[in-house]
């Protein structure tokens, strides 16, 4: 029996009781030699491939610290430091993943909000967009965009005309049943290929059919959620659905240990050996068969059967970029479960040294894309990962990636040329900066009835100028 085929047997037994919800995750990992721009992956914007349902990479470590260098300070100020943290609360303040409801009925599939005059100003939510990178660097990608996808595609001509043939799969997964799913936080969809030019790809292309409240209920997953005028009070149902399934203690892959860890202090070098029969995060099973594994140079046991951490804790470091040398290093100690090559548990004591943050935001110039329209977001792709693809008992090793552990360090860079101005021969007016038209411009919203707050404070644009702008065609000053 292959080890994948546990690991859902035994992730299925965590999660009992409930009857299909409607709900789907996608998840991220690096792309496949299948999954080419022309059949619709890495296109602008992309960072990875939507992954099977075995295939997952997560971290491994309790602790993820992040950062702010002195671009993203300067750049967004008290303010914008404020929405990273308020992003990051979202993840934090959730429960272990083995105490939500079975069905995950704590949670809304309506967390998207429209902000009105946000919308009609063109103003793009930081907080909302730091939620949805997040995601992604969490492991997971646009549920909405995988409903369905293009696994090929060709052309073929009989009797003088040239026919498309598709074949469309499925990489979108109910996080109670483990099934493919045709739904998103409750919505129904189905799909139409398409073709698209300018870059030339061909798509499957997601139709809601079914709309439960009338609103298409967008995850927080995904760079592509990302709208101008729209702000998120927390993670969507399907979101949540997703982490709980990555990183429950009972969803066990064979991982290996970032290359940073060694032994702690907690029960010696070795750790606790005992028989493996059952423990709190790791089901009950027998002969199981893990592959090779052994001692690392350090003394612990690196590569192992592991469950997922349960709780996920993001913590803020003090950094600056300028100097680099205020960054005071840290130890992080803890406790690792796993069952090794002779099914024993072994429970190790492990220190991580941190030397830089895992996760760094940062404000820089990002250039544009195809369309001549701003790149808004860079971010680390899953290059870096680490790919137990091998030990998991996978012999596809062209097609497939996974499961791995996500690995520092993540850069998250936002751009600081917003706004843009464009302007255009065809102007009635002559074209310059008083009859220019912005395109896009970072901001912090909620559904209070205080303004939006524009980054940077101190530019030329402003809140009375936008507005307008939308009144008289152009930016007036």
């Amino acid at each position: 029996m292959k080890f994948k085929t546990i690991k859902l047997a035994l992730a299925a037994i965590a999660l009992v009781a409930a009857a299909p919800g409607a709900m789907a995750f996608s998840l991220l990992g690096p792309y496949t030699d299948w999954q080419v721009t022309a059949i619709g992956y890495n296109l602008p914007g992309d960072i990875g491939g939507p992954m099977t349902i075995n295939d997952g990479f997560r971290w491994n470590v309790p602790v993820i610290t992040y950062a702010l260098d002195a671009s993203w300070v300067k750049y967004f100020g008290p303010r914008g430091i404020r929405a990273v943290d308020e992003a990051v609360a979202y993840f934090n303040d959730l429960p272990p993943m083995n105490k939500m409801n079975p069905d995950l009925s704590e949670f809304s599939t309506l967390t998207l909000r429209e902000h009105s005059e946000a919308l009609a100003l063109g103003i793009i939510d930081v907080k909302s967009t730091v939620m949805s990178v997040l995601m992604e660097e969490m492991g997971f990608t646009d549920a909405r965009r995988y409903v369905f996808t293009l696994r090929s595609r060709n052309t073929e001509t009989t009797g003088g005309v040239t026919i498309t043939n598709y074949v469309t799969i499925m990489r979108n997964y109910d996080p109670v049943t483990f099934a493919p799913s045709r739904y998103v936080n409750g919505v129904l969809y189905s799909y139409d290929n398409e073709e698209f030019q300018n870059p030339n790809y061909a798509d499957a292309v997601e139709i809601p059919v079914f709309i439960p409240d009338g609103v298409e209920a967008l995850p927080v997953s995904g760079y592509n959620t990302v709208f101008p005028g729209i702000y998120r009070v927390g993670l969507s149902r399907d979101d949540v659905g997703g982490l709980r399934f990555l990183y429950h203690p009972q969803n066990l892959a064979i991982e290996t240990l970032l290359p940073t860890v060694s032994g702690g202090s907690g029960v010696g070098s070795r750790g606790a050996w005992i028989p493996f029969t059952s423990i709190t995060n790791l089901a009950s099973v027998t002969n199981v068969v893990v592959g090779t594994n052994g001692l690392g140079t350090n003394g612990i046991v690196n590569a192992g059967l592991r469950g997922g951490r349960n709780k996920l804790h993001f913590k803020r470091v003090f950094f600056d970029s300028i100097f680099g040398s205020t960054f005071t290093p840290m130890t992080n100690e803890y406790t690792d479960v796993l069952i090794s090559t002779n099914q024993t548990l072994v429970v190790q004591a492990l220190q991580r040294g941190i030397t830089q943050p895992d996760i760094l935001f940062i404000s820089e110039d990002l250039g544009l894309v195809q369309n001549l329209e701003p790149l808004l977001v860079s971010r680390s792709d899953p290059t870096g990962w680490i790919d137990n693809d091998l030990l998991n008992g996978n012999d596809e090793a062209v097609h497939s990636h996974g499961p791995g552990v996500i690995a520092p360090p993540v850069r998250i860079s936002f751009t600081d040329e917003l706004p843009f101005f464009e302007t255009s021969t065809g102007d009635a007016f002559l074209p310059g900066f008083d009859n220019a038209i912005s395109i896009g411009v970072w901001g912090s919203f909620d559904g209070s009835t205080n303004p939006p707050v524009i980054y940077p404070t101190n530019q030329l644009i402003t809140i009375p100028k936008l507005r307008r702008q939308i009144l008289e065609g152009g930016i007036r000053r």
